[in-house]
Parts: structure tokens; sequence; C-alpha cells
């Protein structure tokens, strides 16, 4: 199911919304590198940033930049700033 909604993708109006957003940061700490890859993607596409994750770091390397993109969250609301 996750990885079937990541494969269809999200617009900007999807980045807007903080639920949907969170889905997608939280995707960064999953277990399988795959929805890692897929959240990251669409977090890139949404944001043009990636705040240095990469999905095939090690946890602890991969927390740091999870807690960063949390930050932006609990800051703009959205990964995507509300128009």
């Amino acid at each position: 199911q996750t990885v079937y909604t990541l494969l269809w993708g999200f617009t900007l109006d999807d980045g807007r919304r903080p639920d949907i957003s969170r889905r997608l940061v939280d995707g960064l700490r999953h277990e399988h590198v795959a929805v890692r890859e897929l959240s990251i993607y669409w977090i890139a596409e949404l944001t043009g940033q990636k705040l240095g994750y990469r999905p095939l770091a090690v946890a602890n390397t991969r927390e740091q930049a999870v807690t960063s993109w949390e930050r932006h969250l609990a800051r703009v609301g959205a990964l995507v700033a509300p128009e």
C-alpha cells in the first residue's frame, strides 16, 4: 500500500497538506529502502531540497536529516508553504 501510494506521486497541493507531508517525512525512517528512496524523491521534487538525506546511509546518519525535515514541518506546517 505504501509503495503503491508513493508510485502514484504527489502534487504541490499535496505538499501543502500537513498529513501528506508528515507521511512523506515518516517514510524517511521506513525499514524498506524503496520506501525511503521514494519518500525523499517526492520530498525533493516538492521542495527542491534533500537536507542531506541519503536513503542508504546508516540509521544514525539518516536520523540527523530526518530531524531537519521535522524541524521544517514544525516551522512551515507542511513540506510546501501555503500560498
